[in-house]
């Protein structure tokens, strides 16, 4: 049977997901949520993203869908079949109004190819650039 992994603090590293709640009833859901179903409780569980690791995306490069709960090794040599890209995080933001990837760009003539979402009921803004195809 699958247990929750041993906790770690949410301000390290190492902490990918926080439970945000515990109940017997839903959870809310959206870009950077979902839950964790034990017995007949729900753990709610959000996303927590850091700059400078990796996560997965899938699809055409100009339409890529974030593997929102995804986690990858920068360097992996292999990724899941359904994914098609290694995304660097290179920022994780307080979204601003009409956030989009010009938000992400380091400097004025950066010319880095972002994809940026908003995450977390829309109130962060991640941005990620192509480390690399599958």
């Amino acid at each position: 049977m699958d247990v929750p992994p041993d906790p770690v603090r949410c301000d390290t590293d190492q902490a990918h997901v926080q439970v945000s709640s515990v109940t017997n009833g839903d959870c809310p859901g959206g870009n950077g949520r979902t839950y964790w179903r034990y017995k007949t409780t729900n753990l709610c569980l959000t996303r927590i993203f850091h700059v400078g690791y990796c996560v997965l995306g899938k699809g055409r490069s100009n339409s890529v869908e974030l593997g929102t709960f995804t986690l990858v090794d920068c360097k992996a040599t292999r990724i899941p079949v359904e994914y098609d890209y290694v995304l660097h995080i290179t920022g994780v933001y307080r979204a601003p109004a009409n956030a989009s990837s010009a938000n992400c760009r380091r400097s004025q003539n950066d010319s880095t190819d972002y994809r940026a979402w908003l995450v977390i009921d829309d109130s962060v803004l991640l941005c990620t650039m192509f480390y690399r195809n599958a």
